[in-house]
């Protein structure tokens, strides 16, 4: 059975997904797969879809591993940018610590 160096993208999600829970936060998960449907959210929306309290501020976070090579697309960072041009927040978050980041950005 071969080990994996580095953890996989799922496994973090599910991590942050609690933690937001815990945190009180209100949590949508944005799920694709490699089939060609023009369906869902589109192409470059953020993984996890949060509404922060105690303000409602919107939240997007892209979710990432260590792994080499795991970075944003282009179609990523333009929905990014679009979350903080109209007063979201957003980011990258590659663990749960970048995830509550981020939500202790939006509660400001």
């Amino acid at each position: 059975m071969a080990v994996r160096k580095y953890e996989l993208e799922s496994s973090i999600k599910e991590k942050i997904r609690i933690a937001l829970h815990e945190a009180g936060v209100i949590v949508w998960c944005h799920n694709v797969d490699n089939r060609h449907l023009h369906s869902g959210l589109g192409i470059g929306v953020s993984d996890l879809i949060c509404i922060v309290p105690p303000l409602g501020r919107f939240l997007a976070i892209e979710i990432k591993t260590y792994r080499p090579g795991s970075e944003t697309s282009e179609e990523q960072d333009r929905f990014l940018e679009q979350v903080r041009k109209f007063g979201g927040v957003s980011g990258v978050a590659r663990c749960v610590d970048d995830a509550l980041a981020l939500v202790a950005e939006a509660r400001k």
